[in-house]
C-alpha cells in the first residue's frame, strides 16, 4: 500500500479527515470498502498513544518527524491488519527507533515458530526483549486474535491473557516501543505464519 502517499494526503487534516483520507485511498486502489477498526495515523508526539488512547490535539507532520499508520481492512468476512511506521527527514534517532520496532518484531516471530508460546509467554518476551533492546513496550496486550469477522466473539482479551498455544495465521503481533530519551513510539504489527 502506498503507506507515505497515506500519510503525506493527511498530513495537514485532523483525525476525521486523516481516516477519510486513508479509507479512500483503500477503495480507490485496493477495492477495500470496508474495515474492523478505524484506521490510524499518527505523527509526532502522537506516536506515544495506543490505539485506546484519543490524541488531545491534531499534530501535523513535520519534515523530519515520525508517524505510523495502522489500518484494519476487511475483505469480504475476513479481517486483516496492518502497522508500519514511516520516518520523515533525516534524523538518525528516529530511523533506529523505526528499525527497532521492525526487529522486535522479528524476534517475536523467530519466538513464535521456535517455541509455540501462550499469548502470555509471547506478552512477557516482547516486553523483556524490548527492555533489553533499551525501549519500553507501550503496549498492555502486544497482540489479537484475527479472522473471520468478527474475530472479537471468539477472543476479545488480547495476547496478554491468552493461556493457550498460539496458532499461525490467526494472531496478529503488535509493537510499540518508546525511547526513553525521545518523546516518541515506533509501531509495527503484522500477522504471525
Amino acid at each position: 500500500m502506498y503507506l507515505r502517499q497515506i500519510v503525506g494526503v493527511s498530513a495537514g487534516f485532523g483525525n476525521v479527515w486523516k481516516r477519510i483520507a486513508i479509507l479512500n485511498i483503500m477503495n480507490r486502489d485496493y477495492g477495500i470498502v470496508r474495515s474492523w477498526h478505524n484506521p490510524y495515523i499518527r505523527f509526532g508526539i502522537n506516536t506515544c498513544l495506543t490505539y485506546n488512547d484519543r490524541a488531545a490535539e491534531d499534530i501535523l507532520l513535520k519534515d523530519d518527524d515520525i508517524a505510523f499508520v495502522d489500518i484494519g481492512p476487511l475483505i469480504g468476512e475476513l479481517e486483516g491488519d496492518l502497522g508500519v511506521t514511516l520516518v520523515f527527514g533525516n534524523n538518525a534517532k528516529l530511523y533506529s527507533l523505526k528499525s527497532a520496532s521492525e526487529k522486535l518484531f522479528a524476534y517475536g516471530l523467530e519466538f513464535f515458530k521456535l517455541h509455540e508460546p501462550t499469548g502470555i509467554e509471547m506478552q512477557e518476551f516482547i516486553s523483556s526483549r524490548a527492555r533489553e533492546m533499551g525501549y519500553t513496550s507501550l503496549l498492555e496486550s502486544t497482540g489479537h486474535l484475527i479472522g473471520k469477522f468478527s474475530h472479537s466473539a471468539i477472543w476479545n482479551q488480547g495476547v496478554a491473557t491468552y493461556t493457550e498455544e498460539m496458532q499461525s495465521g490467526i494472531w496478529i503481533l503488535e509493537v510499540q516501543i518508546k525511547d526513553p530519551e525521545l518523546p516518541y513510539s515506533a509501531f509495527y504489527e503484522n500477522i504471525l505464519i
